[in-house]
């Protein structure tokens, strides 16, 4: 572990993420990887989850055999960066497997309490839009607050303009669904 942590601590430059990626591949560095996006560095951990996401998606297994870690790192993490990648890689997984009612209520509940804190970044408010819209199906709570929340923040005086055309968007689709 302490090599991968040194190589994630150097300057990272264009396609460390891949080169780490392959190494983590290579040399089965699979467990090193996974604690280290949990690593108390800030940095080291989005490094690492970068590259495992390179790894993850590029690996002879399927994302879906990654989705305990995956679900895991999203729900107790707290790092920006490395949420903003695991809620993509979360989004990508529950589009292609069913998520287990009690996994799926606390997944809603991080979603919201991350969305609606004014302190989450834009490119992790962007992918739990998505992961809510896709769990509006399946917990009612999701389908009744989804559309007023999002239009509310939506409608805040600081929001971005990117987080308005991203809201815009999941919310013409949530009204497509009702009709």
């Amino acid at each position: 572990m302490d090599t991968l942590r040194t190589k994630l601590k150097e300057r990272f430059g264009k396609g460390m993420n891949v080169f780490l990626g392959r190494t983590i591949i290579n040399e089965d560095l699979w467990d090193d990887a996974r604690r280290l996006v949990s690593d108390a560095d800030p940095q080291i951990a989005f490094r690492a989850a970068w590259a495992l996401q390179w790894a993850m998606e590029h690996h002879s297994l399927p994302l879906t055999d990654h989705s305990a870690h995956i679900t895991h790192v999203f729900l107790d993490s707290r790092n920006g960066s490395v949420l903003r990648i695991y809620s993509k890689l979360l989004l990508e997984i529950m589009r292609k497997t069913d998520v287990d009612n009690k996994t799926a209520e606390r997944i809603a509940e991080k979603a919201f309490g991350l969305l609606l804190d004014p302190q989450t970044k834009v490119a992790v408010k962007v992918w739990l839009m998505e992961i809510l819209e896709n769990l509006s199906a399946k917990i009612d709570y999701v389908n009744e607050n989804l559309t007023e929340c999002i239009e509310r923040l939506s409608e805040a005086p600081d929001c971005s303009p990117a987080m308005t055309s991203h809201a815009r968007r999941v919310l013409r689709r949530i009204k497509r669904k009702l009709y």
